[in-house]
């Protein structure tokens, strides 16, 4: 059995197109980031990176604040315009404790959309606060104190006695 000219053709067509298919279902990831298509970093990056984000935040808080995060686990920052509320923001992932006067009052959730190291996010937190609370808060995914439902803003609930159609 002999193959033809045009059938060499098209076999180098399909495998042409099966490369490039399988380029667009996964594409090299050193031409994404030539190319500069956000890529996940790589475990080595990672670590360089959460190293810098330690130094940062160091320099940021001061060396007896950094040690109290790293101690307790989470950082204290006060609430600029309301008295009495602090936030406890965590040096690992987690959502924000809003406590007031002692009492935990509700919890707060802003993450980055993409992956950043965990100073870095603590640093998020920390200036957002600071800077500009008002928008921290319109920002933020709010739940109750002690748990992980979302606290529902009144213009998102159902009026009446009418229910939400599961379907």
């Amino acid at each position: 059995m002999t193959i033809s000219a045009s059938e060499i053709i098209l076999i180098l067509i399909a495998i042409f197109v099966a490369g490039g298919l399988f380029c667009v279902v996964r594409p090299p990831e050193r031409l994404l980031r030539r190319l500069g298509v956000p890529v996940e970093p790589t475990r080595e990056e990672r670590q360089v990176a959460e190293s810098r984000a330690r130094m940062l935040l160091r320099q940021v808080l001061g060396d007896e604040e950094f040690e109290r995060i790293v101690r307790r686990g989470y950082l204290e920052v006060a609430s600029p315009s309301i008295p009495g509320r602090c936030y406890r923001v965590p040096y690992f992932q987690g959502m924000v404790d809003v406590i007031e006067h002692g009492m935990s009052t509700m919890r707060l959730c802003v993450v980055p959309t993409r992956w950043i190291p965990d100073p870095d996010v603590v640093i998020m937190h920390k200036l957002l606060i600071e800077g500009d609370e008002a928008r921290y808060l319109r920002v933020a995914n709010r739940f109750p104190a002690g748990s992980s439902r979302l606290i529902v803003p009144p213009w998102w609930e159902v009026g009446g006695d009418q229910e939400l159609d599961p379907t």
